[in-house]
């Protein structure tokens, strides 16, 4: 495809419309301006910035006072809202005391693939069934979806997924290229 070709472009456009503007400037290597301007140029709508609630923030926890804490009823309560760390805040305690509370108090803790499941909004199946499956590279989709190259690895692991070779993964067919001998 090349940018002189509007009716390619527009098609490449049309089939991903699930990327966001900034999302195709990194999988074209140009500038979020330069998308745009395509756009424009294909005649295809711009959406607005993108929504960037999926990014983790800490939550603002207010102190409790220890008489109100040190209960089973509290510790309950808020680890069904909360998870350990913010709970460790909410206190002004280690993690390590919270944990040593639950088991205490004879809460059924989480399991860790719980605890640590991704808020980020790309972490889905159909999301890398869309991007990875149809051929983008995993340095594209790592970039796209703001993780590292070990994220979207672990990420295709977990929803059953093999990873390409990287051997032959920029290429369409999977015999590596043959080098022609000039005389």
């Amino acid at each position: 495809m090349h940018i002189s070709d509007k009716r390619a472009l527009k098609q490449f456009f049309e089939d991903n419309l699930e990327l966001t503007t900034p999302e195709l400037a990194i999988a074209l290597a140009v500038s979020v301006s330069t998308v745009v301007r395509w756009k424009k140029e294909c005649g295809m709508d711009i959406e607005p910035p993108p929504d960037m609630s999926y990014i983790k923030r800490k939550k603002k926890v207010q102190r409790v006072p220890q008489e109100i804490w040190d209960r089973k009823e509290w510790f309950e309560e808020q680890y069904k809202i909360y998870g350990s760390y913010t709970i460790a805040r909410m206190i002004g305690k280690s993690t390590r005391l919270v944990h040593k509370r639950l088991v205490r108090f004879n809460i059924e803790t989480r399991s860790h693939e719980e605890a640590v499941r991704s808020t980020n909004k790309y972490c889905t199946e159909e999301w890398l069934d869309s991007t990875y499956g149809r051929g983008m590279s995993l340095r594209k989709c790592a970039a796209i979806a703001g993780v590292s190259l070990g994220t979207i690895r672990y990420w295709l692991i977990k929803f059953g997924k093999k990873p390409r070779d990287p051997y032959h993964a920029g290429t369409k067919n999977t015999m590596p290229r043959r080098v022609s001998k000039k005389p």
